[in-house]
């Protein structure tokens, strides 16, 4: 998956809890997160790229989760497919798998580059969605300025184009799944299980 640069905290005060269910006791400790004095950018620049890179860490972790989802229902479906192909009364649920196997294939190939294998893969096939927006806010990695109205603009692009994509998913989740696990039960299958 794309790299991520953490931004947890921003300057100011902020405390610290820390429970040990060993000990049974809780340690609080407040500190201060101040700016480094040889920065260039103002405090605005600073909570700005903060806020920036936040919005594309929140977005990027939510099309991950959604990866990892989708490739556990697809392993199940192709479960499916393997273990039921001679049955003649799952055919047609066997084909509605493929369906959906089909469309959260896409949404992967969207969003994640699924074909890279060697270092020169990514010249072959290009880059997604996630890894676009990890390698955007990957180039704050060096200074403390606020992003461009380009580069804002850049992000509010692809988290669009990721939220497309992430709402195509949650259409599958909510309607595509339950009426497939709805078929398996009328024909006493088992269960597709689904990861949220």
């Amino acid at each position: 998956f794309s790299s991520r640069r953490r931004h947890t905290r921003y300057i100011g005060d902020w405390s610290s809890d820390v429970c040990s269910s060993d000990l049974g006791n809780e340690l609080k400790q407040e500190f201060t997160i101040i700016k480094d004095p040889t920065s260039e950018g103002s405090m605005d620049d600073i909570k700005a790229q903060f806020d920036f890179v936040n919005e594309i860490n929140a977005v990027v972790d939510k099309a991950h989760k959604a990866i990892e989802n989708i490739r556990k229902i697809k392993n199940d479906l192709s479960k499916f497919q393997s273990e039921y192909s001679e049955n003649e009364f799952a055919k047609d649920l066997i084909e509605k798998s493929k369906l959906i196997s089909n469309s959260l294939d896409k949404i992967e190939n969207e969003l994640y580059q699924t074909k890279n294998q060697s270092n020169q893969d990514p010249l072959n096939y290009g880059v997604k969605l996630t890894n676009n927006l990890g390698n955007l806010n990957s180039a704050f990695r060096g200074g403390d300025f606020s992003p461009t109205d380009q580069d804002v603009k850049v992000k509010n692009d692809l988290i669009e184009k990721v939220n497309v994509q992430l709402e195509i998913y949650d259409t599958i989740i909510s309607n595509e799944i339950p009426s497939f696990n709805s078929s398996f039960k009328e024909l006493e299958l088992d269960y597709l299980n689904v990861y949220l």
